[in-house]
């Protein structure tokens, strides 16, 4: 399983699906804590999980929002876009380290 959710980390929809299941189990496990022995861990863990990824989840939402502009944009502001996209191309990767770790 975590080969399989390394390949995907490009993806946006698969670091938002992470996100969203992360924050759900969260929730049960907070709801059934009396029935679960390592209850707080868990909620640790996948709270941990949630924010090493959000710094990955708004680097794409922005660049997909920056790619969308980009298709009706002039040319000379093609290329200030190219520049704004090429940092947050930067903080998504730097930001996959930590989140990988935790998968």
């Amino acid at each position: 399983m975590q080969r399989k959710a390394k390949k995907h980390w490009r993806g946006g929809k698969y670091v938002h699906k992470l996100r969203t299941q992360a924050r759900r189990l969260r929730a049960a496990v907070e709801d059934l804590r009396a029935c679960i022995s390592n209850a707080q861990k868990l909620i640790d863990e996948s709270k941990n999980l949630g924010q090493k990824t959000g710094k990955i989840r708004d680097a794409e939402v922005l660049l997909r929002r920056l790619q969308r502009y980009r298709v009706f944009a002039f040319p000379a502001e093609r290329s200030e876009i190219d520049a704004l996209c090429k940092p947050l191309k930067k903080q998504r990767k730097t930001a996959q380290k930590p989140a990988k770790a935790c998968v």
